[in-house]
């Protein structure tokens, strides 16, 4: 039975984030805007996946996060990945609000 390496776990983990970012980006671009919402209803389905969406990148976030302090215990090679997952999570926790917000406002455009 093959096992799986601590750092492959955290790369997929880190791919997921991009990956999640990627399909709320691209949700709040193509499909928002197109999904009903009930005339005076303060929110709708769009809404709701979109904070679905939010809510998995953060999980998400938490997980990578949590795999890279994993892999920056272990010591040796692992450290190095560590340091660029790290760098992923911080990346994509800081652009999501800005890129989000940029997305939205060209969507409406």
């Amino acid at each position: 039975m093959r096992t799986v390496r601590r750092e492959t776990v955290a790369k997929f983990m880190a791919a997921t984030c991009l990956g999640l970012l990627a399909a709320m980006l691209g949700f709040r671009a193509f499909l928002y805007s197109h999904m009903y919402l009930e005339p005076g209803a303060p929110a709708g389905i769009s809404d709701l996946v979109e904070l679905a969406l939010g809510l998995l990148l953060m999980l998400a976030l938490a997980g990578a996060a949590l795999s890279a302090a994993w892999l920056a215990f272990a010591g040796g090679r692992e450290r190095l990945v560590a340091v660029g997952i790290g760098v992923v999570v911080v990346a994509v926790a800081l652009s999501a609000g800005p890129l989000h917000n940029l997305v939205a406002r060209w969507a409406s455009a």
